[in-house]
């Protein structure tokens, strides 16, 4: 049976159910996945993880650990995690980086402008920056963050608050185009934990 297949089977059986075994069971299909990596030589070409099809199944298992972490609201583990994943990859091509930059804006961790340096060109690596500038009172880059991103999303006040209201009709969605609403439905159901502590904040930007 391959890896993603035992996944699913570990995640029908314990996730959510049993905690310490599905967690228990992750770590050990990881554990099975890095000693046939470190063997072929892959942990040597950090940064590029992605590029080699047989680290696939690692970084799919790592993204799902990453997933369950903040699920069940253990963020500093999702923040760890995370940090290792992307410097495995740095390209991202999972969009780890999606919920770094709202984790960082929770705990007003300024590791999100190091971040920002980087990717800075969608909704969910821009919007939890002006997060950032909200909370820690820098309200000049606050305020011109929100400014262009008001611009490009006139509604996203009201976008946001549907979102909220009706989220499980919007969790879960395939994919999203840059520059509309399903970017902004991706910017919301990536950071609702985030956002359902700023009730002032949302309300002000309006």
């Amino acid at each position: 049976m391959d890896i993603i297949k035992k996944l699913d089977r570990l995640k029908e059986k314990y996730a959510f159910i049993d905690d310490s075994k599905y967690l228990s069971g992750l770590d050990k299909l990881i554990k099975q996945e890095a000693d046939t990596l470190e063997q072929e030589g892959y942990f040597e070409e950090k940064g590029e993880f992605w590029s080699y099809f047989e680290t696939r199944d690692y970084m799919i298992l790592l993204y799902e650990k990453l997933m369950y972490f903040k699920e069940t609201a253990r963020y500093r583990q999702a923040v760890k995690l995370a940090e290792e994943m992307l410097e495995l990859s740095e390209g991202d091509n999972l969009g780890v980086r999606f919920h770094l930059f709202g984790l960082y804006a929770y705990f007003e961790d300024d590791k999100i402008l190091e971040l920002h340096k980087k990717f800075n060109n969608m909704l969910c690596e821009i919007f939890p920056v002006a997060i950032y500038y909200y909370k820690t009172g820098n309200n000049k880059k606050y305020n011109s963050m929100m400014k262009k991103i008001k611009n490009q999303f006139p509604t996203i006040s009201n976008d946001i608050t549907e979102i909220i209201s009706n989220y499980e009709d919007y969790v879960g969605q395939p994919a999203f185009s840059i520059g509309d609403f399903t970017e902004v439905v991706e910017f919301v159901t990536t950071n609702y934990y985030l956002l359902l502590t700023l009730g002032y904040f949302l309300h002000s930007i309006e």
